[in-house]
C-alpha cells in the first residue's frame, strides 16, 4: 500500500505543479507517462496474482517502474526539456 501512496503523491505533485506552470504539454506528457507506466505494473501484478509468483526478473522489472515513478528523473527531464525549448525559441 505504501508503494501506491508513493505514486499517488509524485504525481499529485508533478501534476499541480504542470498544471499551475500553465504548460500543458507538460501536463499531458507527465499524465502519459504516469498513465503507461502504471497500466504496465498493473498487469506485472495481473500476472504474478492470477498465474503464479512472477520471476524475479519480472519482480525486478516492476520495482525499477516503480523506482522510476517517484524519483525525480522524469520531473526534470520534462522541465529541461522545456527549458531547451523556451531557449531555442520554439516555445513562448
Amino acid at each position: 500500500m505504501s508503494r501506491l501512496a508513493s505514486i499517488v503523491l509524485v504525481y499529485a505533485t508533478g501534476y499541480f505543479t504542470y498544471k499551475k506552470n500553465g504548460i500543458k504539454w507538460m501536463t499531458d506528457l507527465w499524465k502519459v507517462v504516469y498513465l503507461v507506466t502504471i497500466i504496465l505494473l498493473v498487469f506485472i501484478g495481473l500476472y504474478d496474482w492470477s498465474l503464479g509468483p512472477a520471476s524475479m526478473q519480472i519482480r525486478n522489472i516492476a520495482k525499477t517502474l516503480h523506482e522510476f515513478l517517484i524519483s525525480p528523473i522524469l520531473y526534470l527531464g520534462i522541465v529541461i526539456i522545456n527549458h531547451i525549448l523556451v531557449k531555442s525559441g520554439s516555445l513562448s
